[in-house]
Formats: structure tokens, sequence, C-alpha cells
């Protein structure tokens, strides 16, 4: 059964395989009220995304020997209105992967705001549980 905090908390599943950056976004996010956990690959973020039923995430397109849109369309087969956001240091993705998906994709660094906007922008009042 999925974790006890209360129900209103936005619950925000961080995936990178920067274990600094990953924590200082969720540093952040909770400190504006989100309730978050963090994964560095594919497999981690399945099986914490199983116990925690994210409601979005934030997704890194790089990780490590692993892609991120994977990662995304796995946790899409577990929870169809999740609301996923990526980012990348690379320039060089941007222009495709804005091409091939409606997801949000911010450049790193990005502002704080621009992810939680995008992280908590309602889909369809849909919640995953």
């Amino acid at each position: 059964k999925p974790m006890e905090r209360p129900k209103h908390l936005h619950r925000i599943l961080v995936v990178d395989d920067e274990v600094d950056l990953a924590a200082g976004l969720c540093s952040i996010l909770e400190m504006r009220g989100h309730w978050t956990q963090m994964a560095q690959s594919k497999n981690e973020a399945l099986v914490k995304a199983g116990v925690f039923h994210p409601d979005a995430a934030l997704v890194d397109l790089r990780l490590n020997n692993e892609d991120g849109t994977d990662v995304a369309l796995a946790l899409r087969e577990m929870f169809p209105n999740i609301n996923i956001v990526y980012m990348t240091g690379y320039s060089s993705l941007l222009p495709t992967i804005a091409a091939t998906t409606n997801d949000t994709v911010l450049k790193k660094p990005f502002e704080i705001d621009a992810a939680i906007a995008a992280l908590t922008k309602d889909k369809s009042h849909a919640n995953n549980n």
C-alpha cells in the first residue's frame, strides 16, 4: 500500500543518476510543500513508484546507459495519468525530444518554478490511486 503522508501533497519522483542533483531537487521540492522520492535508474524508479504512487516524475533524459524516455514509458504503463517532465543538460537532445513528446522538456540548469509549474499542472483531475 502507498506510503502514508497527507493526501493533498503532490508526489513527485525525481529520476537522475547524479545523486547530488537529485537530492538537491528533492530538497527544494519538499521545501515547496511536495512529497518526493528519488531514483537513479529505471529499475529503482519502477520499484519506488510501485510503493510511492507518484503524481509526477522529473526524469533526466540520460541515465548512465539508460534512456529517460524508457523510464517514462514504463512509469506511464503503471500510472497512465502520471505527469512526466524531462530534464537534460544536452541542448542537442532538445529538438528531437520536443518533436516526439507532448511532455515538458527542461534544459539544465532550469528555474525550479518552471519545473514545479510543469510537474503540478493538472492534466486530467484523475489521480493514480
